[in-house]
């Protein structure tokens, strides 16, 4: 996560997020696999920036806490939300299912704490605005 772009969400009641970029393949394909609860706190969101509209549809293979994933137009707004998706601790799908999203046309997609107060706060047909970007690089 250190090596990933960083910047603000700003959400529409006003606070704020901070934010890690997930743009290239490589980096939306990890996603937030492999990391652990207390390497990723509840005032942050891994926002996977995309170049186009399109169906997106997240899963949560190896993950440690569940999620709230947010699936966001080019205008950034909130199209749909699933909340509390199951974290799923390892590849191995042989006893519990690897819990998926539905599928939603759409720009971008945010995934935040399940658990995180500014996460609830979000909804349907809020506009969220990223007002920095920076690189770690």
């Amino acid at each position: 996560l250190k090596r990933l772009k960083t910047g603000i969400l700003t959400l529409a009641s006003g606070k704020t997020v901070k934010l890690r970029y997930a743009i290239t393949d490589g980096e939306q394909l990890k996603g937030l696999s492999g990391v652990m609860p207390e390497e990723f706190a509840d005032d942050e969101g891994l926002l996977f920036f995309y170049k186009d509209v399109s169906p997106k549809r997240f899963w949560m293979p190896d993950t440690y806490f569940n999620l709230d994933i947010f699936f966001i137009d080019a205008k950034g707004k909130v199209k749909q939300v699933a909340r509390d998706v199951l974290a799923h601790p390892g590849f191995n799908e042989t006893l519990i299912p690897i819990a998926r999203t539905e599928t939603v046309v759409c720009r971008h997609v945010l995934e935040m704490k399940a658990t995180s107060a500014l996460s609830k706060s979000i909804k349907i047909g809020d506009v969220l605005k990223w007002t920095s970007l920076s690189s770690n690089r």
